[in-house]
């Protein structure tokens, strides 16, 4: 089995509750052929809010702009 490459660029995070942008976090290489991105950001509001993230793809590996990652984070008062 040859090398495998693993995946660089970027990953999108939304607020997708109040569609806002909540910027942008480039891929570290992670253990075996992972990678991750994340970010650290401010809510202006309480409750529940939907983040998404969104691979931009390389050279190698697609974007996932139609089926993007989501979770669910509370912010509370």
């Amino acid at each position: 089995m040859g090398p495998t490459i693993r995946p660089t660029g970027t990953v999108t995070f939304a607020d997708t509750t109040t569609g806002r942008t909540l910027g942008t976090g480039r891929l570290s290489v992670g253990l075996g052929n992972c990678a991750a991105a994340g970010l650290v950001t401010a809510f202006r509001t309480t409750g529940p809010h939907t983040v998404t993230a969104v691979y931009g793809g390389d050279s190698v590996y697609l974007g996932d702009s139609a089926d993007p990652e989501s979770t669910i984070v509370t912010v509370n008062p």
